[in-house]
C-alpha cells in the first residue's frame, strides 16, 4: 500500500473542507424574492405575497408558486414562506418547501410535500387560481 506524507495528506483534506464548505454555503443561499402583495385577511390581518416571476407550471393542469404570509405584530410567527403547488383542475393545493420565522428569530424548515386541501372561495389561492391557472 502507498504511504502518503502528512504534507500531502493535510493538503488533501484542506481541499476536502474549502470543496465542501462551498457546497454547503451554495446550497444554503435562497435566492432574491421579489414579493407582491395581493391580498390581506381582514379578520387576522394576514398579509399574502407571492413572486409572480418565480411561478412555474411544471404540467398544464399544475402550477407552483413561492408564497409569503407575515402576521401581525401579536402572532408567535413573524412569516411563513412556502413553495406551494395549486391544482388548477382539481381546486386544491399543498405545500411543497415551509419555512416559518418567528418573533424570535428562530426559524423552522420543512421540506416534506403536505396534504391536498381543498382551495376555497375568495380565499388567498382562489386568487392565484384565478390569475394564474389559465
Amino acid at each position: 500500500m502507498m504511504k502518503l506524507s502528512k504534507r500531502l495528506v493535510i493538503l488533501l483534506l484542506a481541499h476536502c473542507v474549502v470543496c465542501a464548505s462551498a457546497l454547503y454555503s451554495g446550497a444554503a443561499e435562497e435566492p432574491e424574492r421579489k414579493w407582491t402583495g395581493y391580498i390581506r385577511d381582514r379578520e387576522g390581518g394576514v398579509e399574502y405575497f407571492y413572486d409572480k416571476e418565480a411561478l412555474m407550471k411544471p404540467s398544464k393542469d399544475l402550477i407552483q408558486v413561492w408564497r409569503r404570509r407575515a402576521f401581525p405584530a401579536g402572532a408567535i410567527q413573524k412569516e411563513i414562506v412556502t413553495l406551494d403547488e395549486i391544482d388548477c383542475r382539481g381546486g386544491r393545493y399543498r405545500a411543497l418547501e415551509l419555512h416559518v420565522t418567528y418573533r424570535d428569530g428562530t426559524t423552522k424548515s420543512y421540506d416534506r410535500v403536505g396534504p391536498w386541501a381543498k382551495v376555497y372561495e375568495n380565499s388567498a389561492e382562489d386568487y392565484l387560481m384565478e390569475e394564474d391557472c389559465k
